[in-house]
């Protein structure tokens, strides 16, 4: 799924990725369970948080 992201505090539409070390925060369901990085989208004009999601959603099944 492809989607046009525009942030809401300054209208830009350009974007980098950051992503938050998977053993600082990542997640998962338990110890046993392989935790998954989350990830950023952040405003380059502004640098607010726009969006921020599980890079592979399908291994916390």
């Amino acid at each position: 799924m492809k989607i046009q992201l525009i942030c809401p505090y300054c209208e830009n539409t350009t974007f980098v990725v950051g992503k938050t070390n998977k053993t600082y925060g990542g997640v998962g369901k338990s110890m046993n369970f392989p935790n998954q990085p989350i990830c950023h989208d952040i405003c380059e004009q502004c640098g607010s948080v726009v969006r921020t999601y599980v890079e592979h959603p399908e291994k916390l099944k």
